[in-house]
């Protein structure tokens, strides 16, 4: 049997190669901006009120817009592995989709995933780098999180979570890390959907 240990909660159409290299040091400099104190982060991977039983347990939290952090959190049995920003998907009213709510186990994970959805503005299947699928077509990639003056964006996909680059790969492989040890993980979104 299975020890169920694990809980990634988390909060992305993109593009990678020369754009991801490109926005690799325009993210890292942003990162920076919005970045939240380390007792606070830690306080999400040990306070039940946050996650029930987080001390006890591996998760990535995702906190949308409608919280005002656009983060996310992977902790790994009350210590903290990686605090990231995040790009979440728009309103329907903008011909877009929410990232849904609620906790989810994580599916598959895809190193060189491609959208059979969604194209590139170069034409192509649109690439989704260290993708981590939290339900359906709904995944955790590598995308595109910040504008030309440094903000996150606002509601830029199709309901898929963007992180940097190198922020994807760290979740991608603490994910995957979980996953082998038998850890079952799962991802927790909030304020994602401003409905609610």
């Amino acid at each position: 049997m299975k020890q169920i240990l694990g809980t990634a909660v988390i909060a992305s159409a993109l593009s990678v190669g020369a754009i991801d290299a490109a926005n690799a040091n325009i993210d890292a400099a942003n990162a920076n901006n919005i970045e939240t104190t380390t007792s606070e982060k830690q306080t999400v991977c040990n306070t039940d009120t946050i996650v029930k039983n987080a001390r006890n347990r591996t998760f990535g939290l995702i906190e949308g817009w409608e919280t005002g952090k656009n983060r996310l959190t992977y902790c790994r049995q009350g210590q903290l592995m990686m605090s990231a920003p995040t790009a979440t998907g728009k309103p329907h009213r903008d011909g877009g989709v929410y990232t849904p709510e609620g906790t989810f186990p994580v599916g598959r994970l895809e190193k060189n995933k491609v959208s059979g959805s969604y194209k590139s503005s170069q034409g192509r299947p649109a690439a989704m780098s260290n993708a981590v699928q939290v339900v359906r077509g709904i995944y955790a990639h590598a995308g595109k999180v910040f504008d030309a003056k440094g903000n996150v964006l606002k509601f830029p996909s199709h309901g898929c979570i963007r992180l940097t680059h190198a922020d994807s790969a760290k979740l991608f492989n603490f994910v995957q890390a979980d996953k082998k040890t038998g850890t079952q993980v799962e991802m927790i979104i909030k304020g994602t959907d401003p409905r609610k």
